[in-house]
């Protein structure tokens, strides 16, 4: 057996519209839906084959996304992204219920934070990633990985990753991780 190799992935989520909103796997961008800005982009990737099963932008910042049943799995990762999001649309209700269930944390909680005590006329807008497994089965302590900003220049936040592959019964799944 020939030794598996780490793949590449970066997320770009911009503060600005003007700026590219990206998902790059070994190079290759992801492409974006059509829509506009102030949205959240919502991917749901195969951890084997790497192919997209769910690409859409999403502008409901209180209802979590209708992601297909048979993609709710530990088999698919999730990626979240903002797109020049204002701060009067940061995650609410059962969207937040969502990110946090699938491995949001303080990142999440930063952008949330900024808007509810700083107040949404201070900062004009954030920007949010979460790179992790989607899920019924995933431990319920599991964090994916996430950044966010409330003031940074507005090409926003540059998040690289990689993705840690793994055989299991002749099958390899990529698994997140930070750049080590």
């Amino acid at each position: 057996m020939s030794e598996l190799e780490k793949i590449p992935m970066t997320v770009v989520a911009p503060l600005a519209s003007n700026y590219s909103i990206v998902v790059s796997i070994a190079g290759k961008w992801i492409p974006t839906p059509k829509g506009e800005a102030n949205s959240y982009w919502i991917l749901v990737i195969d951890r084997s084959s790497l192919e997209t099963k769910y690409n859409v932008l999403w502008t409901d910042p209180d209802k979590a996304p209708p992601i297909p049943s048979d993609l709710d799995d530990p088999q698919y990762m999730l990626v979240v992204l903002t797109w020049a999001l204002k701060t009067p649309n940061v995650p609410s209700g059962a969207f937040y219920d969502f990110l946090v269930d699938n491995g949001a944390g303080a990142g999440l909680k930063t952008i949330v934070q900024a808007n509810t005590q700083i107040g949404c006329g201070t900062f004009v807008a954030v920007a949010y990633a979460l790179v992790g497994q989607l899920g019924k089965g995933r431990p319920t302590s599991y964090l994916g990985i996430e950044g966010s900003i409330v003031i940074g220049e507005s090409a926003g936040l540059f998040l690289p990753l990689e993705l840690v592959p793994a055989e299991i019964d002749g099958t390899v799944t990529y698994t997140p991780s930070r750049l080590t």
